[in-house]
């Protein structure tokens, strides 16, 4: 798949990935492939507290695994978004923070991501009171 993305480009791809053997490459689409799915599955926001932190788990499992740490800008954002959702904003703004810190790590300050990330934290600041009044 990836030697075929990069054909239309003109692009003979030859990183230690896509020089590898056949095994390791289908592994490792494998993980990339259960990271879109974790991803889409998060954006539902019909998943239960356990289900988000399990789901967490494994996509900073696979992200290590790929090396691909600048996926932890658009996965953590997310994953905030998923515990907002399941009323934890404790965790939202722990994963909101990593999100944040990793976006300016890779985008710098005026990132791509930095009108999504304002308005995470306004959602988390609004909902915060409310969700840890009910908790309570």
């Amino acid at each position: 798949m990836r030697r075929r993305a990069l054909e239309g480009w003109g692009f003979n791809c030859t990183c230690e990935l896509c020089a590898a053997d056949p095994e390791h490459i289908a592994q490792s689409d494998l993980r990339r492939h259960r990271l879109a799915q974790i991803h889409e599955e998060m954006e539902s926001y019909t998943v239960g507290e356990k289900y988000v932190d399990d789901r967490v788990e494994e996509l900073t499992y696979l992200i290590e695994k790929e090396e691909m740490w600048p996926l932890f800008t658009e996965y953590y954002t997310v994953a905030s978004r998923a515990y907002l959702s399941v009323r934890r904003p404790d965790k939202a703004r722990r994963y909101a923070r990593i999100a944040d810190e990793a976006w300016h790590a890779y985008g710098g300050e005026n990132h791509d991501g930095v009108d999504e990330m304002r308005q995470l934290w306004s959602d988390i600041n609004q909902r915060e009171p409310q969700l840890s009044e009910k908790r309570k």
